[in-house]
């Protein structure tokens, strides 16, 4: 099992039982997990333990990286900073996304339906788009940026970040949707899959604002004042077992 760990002002895969990464004075910080209030960075893993909630808009394949890639010398408190001078940065020393210091990605095949798996930077979007709409309003069977129920939510939400031909459906029907399919054994969410429970679905945000509240929906009822409208929440909210489902897009895209 490997992971991203950071080295000056590149990323390269190594093994996890490696010891962390100095500091540049040769010290070893402290082994304390530290919030940076977007993540965690664990140094005695010598990694974050969350991945960058800007994933791939931060303009690096490494979800892991933070501050400039140099964590001990930069500081980016919500995570979302540095993304433009992440580029910069790597046009004056070299991307970090290299053969030879990157781990190995595949892309996802084309099925006979002429659909393939998003990608974790095609996730990420649908993710991104999500969260425009934290706050709005609970509107039972609202299907618009007005007000949206749950399954109206994360429909619109794929339609307008990464797959216009996603039709509507309801709970009921959602698992058979052919703009998803449910995850296979061993299989893990990634950040924008689909979380499908009895009665609920919503967007799974691996990196939320609450620990354990990643769950991106639409909840509430009919005519009740306190409903949240669209929120993080825990799926344990709702009672029943829960199915992650990878959404689908056309091969085209």
């Amino acid at each position: 099992m490997h992971s991203q760990q950071h080295v000056a002002f590149r990323a390269e895969c190594r093994p996890l039982t490696e010891p962390p990464v100095q500091s540049s004075n040769g010290s070893v910080p402290s082994l304390e997990p530290s919030y940076y209030r977007a993540r965690y960075y664990d140094p005695s893993a010598g990694r974050f333990v969350g991945e960058d909630p800007l994933q791939f808009y931060a303009g690096n394949e490494n979800f892991y990286s933070y501050g400039f890639n140099n964590p001990i010398n930069w500081s980016d408190p919500s995570g979302l900073d540095p993304s433009l001078w992440q580029r910069l940065i790597n046009l004056i020393f070299g991307t970090p996304n290299s053969a030879s210091s990157s781990c190995p990605t595949t892309a996802a095949p084309c099925g006979p339906d002429g659909y393939r798996d998003a990608s974790p930077s095609d996730a990420a979007k649908a993710l991104a788009k999500a969260k425009e709409y934290k706050g709005t309003p609970y509107k039972e069977g609202g299907k618009t940026p007005s007000g949206f129920d749950c399954s109206g939510f994360v429909c619109y939400v794929v339609q307008n970040s990464i797959n216009p031909g996603f039709g509507y459906s309801d709970t009921s029907h959602f698992a058979k949707n052919p703009g998803v399919r449910a995850l296979g054994p061993g299989e893990a969410p990634i950040g924008g899959d689909v979380l499908l429970l009895p009665g609920h679905v919503g967007i799974y945000d691996p990196n939320p604002p609450i620990p354990g509240e990643d769950l991106l929906s639409a909840r509430g009822r009919p005519g009740d004042p306190n409903s949240h409208g669209v929120d993080w929440g825990k799926p344990s909210w709702w009672p029943g077992k829960g199915q992650y489902l990878r959404l689908r897009v056309p091969c085209a895209n």
